[in-house]
């Protein structure tokens, strides 16, 4: 029981940091995106 548990709980794990990802890199891209229009400088952002 202890296997399934601890693998059910890595693969949550798994995809909610994936999903957090997702959602962290869509909302600084709408953000860079709103703030300042897409220039020639991408260098910027950094």
């Amino acid at each position: 029981m202890t296997d399934t548990v601890v693998l059910y709980a890595i693969v949550i794990a798994s995809k909610v940091l994936i999903l957090a990802g997702l959602l962290v890199i869509l909302r600084r891209r709408r953000k860079l995106s709103s703030i300042n229009p897409p220039k020639k400088n991408t260098k910027q952002s950094i």
